[in-house]
């Protein structure tokens, strides 16, 4: 009889029964020698006594635990041990915390998870394969889906070597047994395995096949309403009906791996994963969406006892994958920002504004499942750049004229002057379908709102895209049309577009701009290749590769190499130039970044960014305070010109900021929130409102401060959730303390859950800590417990993350050091921190570095570099009619006696 709950079987302690057949049960047990949760599976000898069917079992259990051992892959259940106590073999085994692949057949669930999934079904078998190993009993049954979205596929138990020959019934190896019994479960058997012939891996594709049928309509290709005989009838003669709604080159891969000859098949199931990836979302948003139905206990071999569901497994497979994900999700989501260029504004054009005042700006990176491999395809014989796009085919002569000029700066990686004249061309044919999407592609990530409008005029004149364009319309739409913006969908839809036209050097590029937010580097640069191959000239490609390599993969010189061969084959080169001088900015280079600057202005005229760059060099060098603001005028007047005032704005109170004008930067910031008070776009109220808080708190205002942060949180239920939208929260919620608005309680109440909202990568880690605990601490308390939170992957002297997010940490991890009363530790991190050229943008962070730089220095007892440290804060912020930092700065320098010059 069964075991119960607390009783004992050798080592193990029963916790609960899982499931139970005809030969024995699944229980969860605790190893009482590892400490840990297992799944024991147990054989009891039948009533009957039947020794040939008793000794099978047993030999199957010995068989699933030795293949186990020998594939030790993590799509395959492990098995811990295999003994037998007091006469009954038993298996110890991974517990597998899920649902089984059978409970998302009747469920709505996104097709590309769907295929996700059987895409990492086909990658496992593709290991059993490799290692000589046919699984034969492939179906729903057998696949379980883990909590965290990756899958194990079960029962290896009657799985057979390739090599081995046909047993004469008596084999355990054999198709059917002695009594004419099939071994594996005939409606997903290939024909040969029915028809008793030989086989290979071929049959675990066709039983793949079957698996991926019913998945997608939810029922299986062959008929079952006659029994047995017909099942068997339909599989060695029917052709399955077509599905629905499924895109024709899935359904190929599906139907080629169902074709009733072994040779019609794919050659391996690793054609198969190829074939499926540019459909296919990442795994990692099963379990963020709330996908994956409701966990339940382990999920033993299908052969062996069967885990009955329990009322509440069931409750939750009922409910609908849209109220699931509403149940499952965290009570406010932020959606995390696609890795793509700057377009418009550059590499945040303004870091104030980007990181240090907007806060955390998160890009989707990797995923954190296994990447899918990337497609094969073949490129056509002519590959298409993006100039020899067809022109609109009804679009006057002015209107196509200036259109062509936009494709070839998209082509020059000269965003800028691409929306110029892609904004000619709209004014001369308002129609201009194509127009109006490439005007939302560029602009969305300095103007969110303004993007969703052109991307608007272009669905209401769909009508006059060809094709591929249209294609390109439908790739974008829930990129602009959702909120917040579904980059994933987005990414899918481009791979999709991408199969469809695979010369076409455009689309290859924009879906490896946005695979880069999902996809790991050594997954995109294939991507990136693909587009150089099809066109080695295209500057957005070259920028793309180099940005991988700088800001996903930490090889700094290697990508600005990169930038350098776009400069030199491109003819405008704008976002190369952008790149390579905000990468100088950060290393410090001052010199190079001026000369870059004056190179770009000189080769492309009209550049606001250049301008911005060319200031900041300026400003970092201390030179006269004229000819830092000639640059600043010019790159506003720019901005003018492009009809972005506000970015103009921006660039002033960070101007103003960095030369201790406070009351100046904050008149400007209130005129800046004024002129976007009917803006829906969160990201536009985020910056703004950070912006306004820092100011405030420098100059000792507190309690206004608090009551601004209070305003912008209680803003947020009305706003729109943008792909770039920086999110400030901790930053309001610390404003808000402060102000004696907010309890200590729920201050770290609130704040744990949104430090957990951002976990799923490295670099979100990472942010999540800067500006979670790193950069709002302000007591020894609160230095240790945030030096306490710190990701482990912070602390490694190798980073693959982009620069920017490094002298955050180390402006962050200095201050926290200090704060914790250990000076030495904090000196390597500030002395990073305040070596870049960020003077003017990134005026709070870098010069509260600096001031940190001189605390740490005065305790070590440097006393000339203290008073160096501090008297470059007060040559800033030292004629400030307030300023919090710069009174502190001048105590120091009083106390330390430095000279004039430093005071």
């Amino acid at each position: 009889m069964p075991l119960l709950p607390g009783e004992r079987f050798d080592r193990y302690i029963v916790e609960a029964l899982l499931g139970e057949g005809g030969m024995g049960e699944v229980y969860r047990v605790e190893d009482t020698r590892l400490g840990r949760s297992v799944a024991l599976k147990v054989l009891r000898r039948d009533a009957q006594g039947a020794s040939e069917s008793w000794g099978k079992q047993v030999r199957r259990m010995l068989r699933e635990a030795r293949i186990a051992a020998a594939l030790n892959d993590p799509g395959i259940v492990a098995v811990y041990d295999v003994g037998e106590h007091e006469g009954t073999p038993f298996i110890a085994m991974e517990l597998v915390q899920g649902k089984l692949l059978r409970d998302l057949v009747h469920v709505d669930a996104p097709l590309g998870e769907k295929i996700a999934l059987l895409s990492a079904v086909a990658q496992v078998l593709s290991v059993a394969h490799r290692a000589g190993l046919v699984h034969r009993d492939v179906k729903p049954e057998n696949v379980m889906i883990r909590e965290d979205g990756a899958i194990k596929v079960l029962d290896f138990g009657i799985a057979r070597r390739c090599d081995e020959q046909l047993g004469d019934g008596h084999d355990d190896f054999a198709t059917r047994t002695g009594d004419g019994s099939f071994v594996g479960t005939p409606a997903y058997m290939a024909p040969e395995q029915v028809k008793g012939e030989p086989i290979d891996a071929r049959v675990d594709q066709f039983a793949w096949g079957v698996t991926a049928y019913e998945l997608f309509t939810g029922k299986l290709p062959f008929r079952l309403d006659r029994g047995p005989v017909s099942l068997i009838a339909s599989i060695l003669s029917d052709d399955p009906p077509p599905m629905n709604d499924v895109p024709p080159e899935v359904e190929a891969v599906v139907f080629r791996a169902l074709a009733k000859e072994p040779a019609d098949r794919h050659a391996s199931m690793d054609d198969i994963v190829a074939a499926l990836a540019p459909f296919a979302t990442p795994l990692a948003r099963l379990l963020r969406k709330g996908d994956v139905p409701g966990s339940s206990a382990a999920r033993p071999s299908a052969e062996a006892p069967r885990p009955k569901p329990s009322p509440s497994t069931r409750s939750t497979t009922s409910r609908s994958p849209a109220r699931r994900a509403a149940t499952n999700r965290a009570p406010t989501t932020t959606k995390r920002a696609p890795a793509r260029s700057r377009r418009f504004l550059g590499l945040a054009a303004l870091v104030a504004l980007g990181l240090a005042a907007a806060g955390i700006v998160f890009a989707r990176k990797a995923s954190t499942a296994p990447p899918p491999v990337l497609a094969r395809t073949v490129l056509t014989p002519a590959p298409t750049p993006v100039t020899a796009v067809p022109l609109p085919k009804f679009a006057n002569e002015e209107a196509r004229a200036a259109y062509l000029e936009g494709l070839q700066a998209l082509r020059d990686s000269a965003w800028r002057t691409a929306y110029g004249s892609f904004v000619r061309a709209t004014r001369a044919d308002p129609a201009l379908a194509a127009g109006w999407l490439r005007m939302a592609m560029i602009i969305h990530d300095a103007d969110m709102t303004a993007a969703r409008e052109h991307f608007r005029r272009a669905v209401m004149s769909r009508g006059m895209l060809d094709a591929r364009d249209q294609a390109l319309l439908d790739a974008h739409e829930p990129f602009f049309q959702r909120t917040p913006s579904d980059h994933e969908e987005c990414t899918r839809r481009l791979a999709v577009a991408a199969s469809r036209f695979p010369g076409d050097a455009e689309i290859a590029n924009l879906y490896s701009m946005f695979a880069m937010g999902i996809l790991p580097p050594e997954s995109v640069l294939p991507l990136i290749d693909r587009c150089l191959a099809l066109d080695p000239l295209y500057g957005d490609c070259l920028q793309g590769r180099a940005r991988v390599l700088l800001l996903r993969m930490g090889r700094v010189e290697e990508g600005l190499a990169g930038l350098d061969r776009c400069i030199e084959a491109t003819p405008d080169a704008s976002d190369c130039f952008m790149d390579r001088n905000q990468t100088q900015l950060a290393l410090g280079r001052c010199s190079l970044v001026e000369a870059g600057a004056r190179q770009w202005i000189a080769k492309a005229g009209t550049a606001p960014v250049a301008h911005v760059q060319l200031a900041a060099a300026l400003f970092a060098r201390g030179a006269p305070e004229a000819a830092v603001k000639t640059a600043i005028n010019t790159a506003a007047a720019q901005y003018r010109d492009q009809k972005l005032d506000g970015e103009a704005q921006k660039l002033f109170i960070a101007h103003a900021v960095a030369t201790g004008r406070f009351d100046e930067a904050e008149r400007t910031t209130r005129e800046l929130q004024r002129s976007l008070e009917v803006d829906p776009s969160a990201m536009a109220h985020n910056m703004s409102a950070a912006m306004l808080v820092h100011i405030l708190d420098e100059v000792g205002r507190q309690a206004d401060a608090g009551r601004e942060a209070q305003a912008i949180l209680a803003r947020r239920g009305a706003l729109l959730a943008d792909p770039t939208t920086g999110d400030n929260t901790v930053r309001f919620l610390r404003a808000e303390l402060t102000a004696g608005l907010l309890s200590r309680k729920d201050f770290e109440a609130e704040r744990a859950k949104w430090v957990a909202r951002y976990q799923e990568t490295l670099v979100e880690r990472i942010a999540a800590w800067v500006y979670g605990y790193g950069l709002v601490a302000q007591s020894a308390e609160e230095g240790k417990a945030a030096l306490a939170a710190l990701p482990a992957e912070a602390r490694a002297k190798a980073r693959t993350y982009s620069l920017h997010v490094g002298l955050a940490l180390d402006s962050a991890l200095g201050w926290t050091h200090w704060l914790a009363g250990d000076p030495a530790a904090a000196l390597p991190h500030l002395t990073a921190a305040s070596a870049s050229c960020g003077d003017l943008v990134e005026p709070f962070r870098h010069t509260k570095t600096l001031h940190h730089l001189g605390l740490v220095r005065e305790a070590l007892g440097d006393r000339a570099g203290a008073c160096d440290a501090f008297g470059r804060v007060l040559s800033r912020w030292g004629g400030a009619r307030a300023s919090r930092t710069a009174a502190e700065a001048r105590a120091h320098v009083k106390a330390l006696g430095c000279d004039a010059k430093a005071g």
